[in-house]
């Protein structure tokens, strides 16, 4: 990444998570990190 360089640059990502479970988010130098966070209907 170059968000300490360029702050126009991202990447999107969706991911779908369980009760519970957890992720890893890499913060850049210079960069942040934002998410929206709600429920889904279950299947």
């Amino acid at each position: 990444m170059n968000a300490d360089r360029e702050a126009t640059d991202y990447v999107r990502e969706v991911s779908k998570l369980s009760t519970g479970e957890h992720f890893k988010i890499h913060m850049a130098p210079g960069g942040g990190w934002a998410a929206k966070i709600y429920p889904v209907e279950q299947e």
